[in-house]
Parts: C-alpha cells; sequence; structure tokens
C-alpha cells in the first residue's frame, strides 16, 4: 500500500521543486489534478 498524499506532502514536493508543479508530480506519483485536489483540501 502506497503512503496517502497529504497536502502537506504535497505543498513539500512542490517546494522541494521550487514551484515546478510537472516535477513535483513526476516525484509523488500522482496525476497533476490530485495535487491540486490535496492542496485545495488544505485550503
Amino acid at each position: 500500500m502506497t503512503d496517502p498524499l497529504s497536502p502537506a506532502r504535497a505543498q513539500r514536493s512542490i517546494d522541494a521543486h521550487a514551484g515546478d508543479v510537472d516535477a513535483a508530480v513526476k516525484d509523488l506519483g500522482v496525476s497533476r489534478a490530485t495535487l491540486y485536489r490535496r492542496l485545495k483540501k488544505a485550503g
């Protein structure tokens, strides 16, 4: 089972990639839509 993507983990990945969302989604192994859903969930 994979680790669920928390909003904090999503944001850390974007920060680690200097705002490059494409690199962040590749690193996390999720779609861009999933990443944005997690960020929206955090508010």
